[in-house]
């Protein structure tokens, strides 16, 4: 079994008590799944009744595995009684590769162009104004 015959994908699952989120990563062991990260586990209230229950522990784990052995593992999740819910997403390179750490972007700054220089003057006499109108009508 070549690790490039194995593809990348995530579940996510929803199961009545948080002592029970082990018995999912057991099932996928159980299939030859390669476990690449297990997720936070947080009890969530549930929009409606799932099976019965008002709330939830929900938990994701991404893993590898053959292309094949994935109806098996869905299957396996459709009928388990601990199981209330789950999905099953293929995870695309660019998610998977979105997981390693890079060099933040630098961002380049445009300068704004300056704003115009506006004479001030001070306040004149009357006289003054009155000489200047003078000067501008003759």
């Amino acid at each position: 079994m070549e690790i490039e015959d194995k593809k990348d994908y995530e579940i996510a699952f929803l199961v009545k008590e948080e002592s029970l989120v082990p018995e999912v990563v057991k099932l996928l062991k159980q299939y030859e799944a390669e476990i690449v990260h297990e997720g936070m586990v947080k009890k969530i209230n549930l929009s409606y009744p799932v099976k019965k229950e008002l709330q939830a522990y929900f938990g994701y784990c991404y893993f590898r595995l053959q292309p094949e052995r994935l109806q098996d593992i869905h299957s396996a999740l459709r009928t388990n009684p601990v199981i209330l819910r789950s999905l099953l997403m293929v995870r695309t390179i660019r998610e998977v590769v979105s997981h390693i750490p890079r060099e933040p972007k630098r961002e380049t700054v445009q300068a704004r162009p300056a704003a115009p220089q506006v004479k001030t003057t001070l306040p004149i006499s009357n006289e003054e104004l009155e000489k200047k109108i003078d000067e501008i009508l003759s």
